[in-house]
């Protein structure tokens, strides 16, 4: 009984002690142990979502996209005036339901297109600066 235990571990263990190059997962599938784009970088995740009756601001549906992504948004004081009072807005109707796209194409969506993205991927905090042909809309003090 042991030595057939052994005979039929034994490949696997010829597999995953090679080169690296690929895995026998079962008995005609190989694969390669890299990890896929969507490991690398969750914000490339491809996502279809459908905000629930509780998200009432831009804000709120930034925040409930990043939830599970690893992300967060920046701080409230880090934003400047114009960036604040587009969270602050109403969710609008059409964006409740969104069809599948990027993660980060989500976002800009939800804050639109006056505003760049800017990516910590250090500290994994997610931004936007507003476009600079738009600063003259909003007053600054």
């Amino acid at each position: 009984m042991r030595l057939m235990s052994i005979i039929l571990l034994l490949p696997y263990c010829v597999v995953l002690c090679a080169s690296g190059e690929s895995i026998t997962t079962d008995r005609y599938t190989l694969i390669r142990p890299v990890p896929m784009q969507k490991e690398l970088d969750p914000l490339s995740v491809n996502i279809q979502i459908a905000f629930p009756p509780h998200i009432k601001t831009v804000r709120d549906a930034l925040n409930f996209v990043l939830v599970h992504s690893g992300w967060v948004l920046a701080l409230k004081k880090s934003n400047d005036e114009a960036l604040a009072i587009t969270m602050a807005r109403p969710l609008p109707q059409v964006h409740r339901k969104l069809s599948l796209m990027p993660l980060r194409t989500v976002l800009q969506i939800l804050v639109g297109v006056y505003f760049i993205p800017v990516e910590d991927p250090i500290r994994r905090i997610y931004t936007f600066d507003l476009r600079e042909e738009f600063k003259g809309l909003v007053k600054h003090d």
